[in-house]
């Protein structure tokens, strides 16, 4: 597989945040298409549409209600099938972000005040 090209955190983030959401149909449109691939995580979530997801060598008919989580370094893309352009949203994150305080916890709502907290509360 030909070398994907990388978007690079740097492009997203602004200084001292490791978190950036985007809707698909808003920002970086140009990347939908095409098979990139970046130096952060993503988590993806289908609004709307319909159309296919490529990851790697791998091809995923979507609809609204999925979810993808792409890793770094891995290319892929989300493009048409048939009329209705797929809306995604998109929750992208650095891998510095999942620090050790992640470890151990057993469900989201534990992840999301841990981070939560760490951010109202940086003293602490």
């Amino acid at each position: 597989m030909k070398q994907a090209p990388i978007l690079h955190g740097s492009q997203l983030f602004r200084e001292n945040v490791q978190v950036y959401i985007n809707r698909s149909d808003e920002a970086y449109q140009d990347y939908m298409q095409v098979l990139h691939q970046h130096d952060f995580i993503e988590i993806a979530y289908v609004l709307s549409g319909y159309g296919i997801h490529q990851v790697g060598e791998q091809y995923y008919d979507i609809r609204p209600g999925d979810l993808f989580v792409i890793n770094y370094d891995v290319p892929h893309r989300f493009f048409t099938k048939g009329a209705y352009e797929p809306v995604v949203f998109n929750c992208v994150f650095t891998p510095a972000f999942l620090d050790a305080g992640f470890l151990g916890k057993n469900d989201f709502h534990e992840i999301l005040s841990s981070y939560l907290f760490r951010n109202l509360f940086p003293e602490n």
